[in-house]
C-alpha cells in the first residue's frame, strides 16, 4: 500500500487538500473529514488515470513535519512572522550532522 501525504488547507466557507507527491491530485469539501476521504478516492482515481495513460506512478517520498510558527506585534500593532526563527529551524533541520543520521529535511 502506498501512503502519500496530503496537505490540508482552509479555504473561504470549505477546505482543500492535496498530495504534493501527485501533482494535479486535489480535492474539496465542506468539512476536514469529508475532504480526506474525497483525497482518498481522488488518489486512487489520479493513480488509475497515470496506469491507463502508461505513465509511471510517482512513489511516496514526502515527509511532513508541523512546525510550530510564532508572531510578534511590532510597534504599530501589526502583525510580522519571525522569518529568522523560521530561517534557524530549517538550518538546524538540513544541518549535515542530522542528514547522516537521517533526521534533517529532504529535498529532491
Amino acid at each position: 500500500m502506498m501512503r502519500y501525504a496530503i496537505v490540508f488547507e482552509k479555504a473561504e466557507g470549505n477546505f482543500s487538500a492535496y498530495a504534493p507527491g501527485l501533482p494535479g491530485c486535489v480535492a474539496t469539501g465542506a468539512t476536514v473529514p469529508e475532504v480526506e476521504q474525497e483525497m482518498r478516492e481522488a488518489i486512487r482515481f489520479h493513480i488509475d488515470g497515470l496506469k491507463e495513460d502508461g505513465l509511471p506512478v510517482p512513489q511516496p517520498a514526502n515527509r511532513a513535519r508541523l512546525v510550530h510558527a510564532f508572531a510578534a506585534i511590532d510597534d504599530k500593532g501589526v502583525r510580522r512572522s519571525l522569518l529568522g526563527l523560521a530561517e534557524g529551524i530549517a538550518r538546524v533541520a538540513s544541518s549535515p550532522r542530522l542528514a547522516k543520521r537521517g533526521e534533517g529535511a529532504r529535498t529532491k
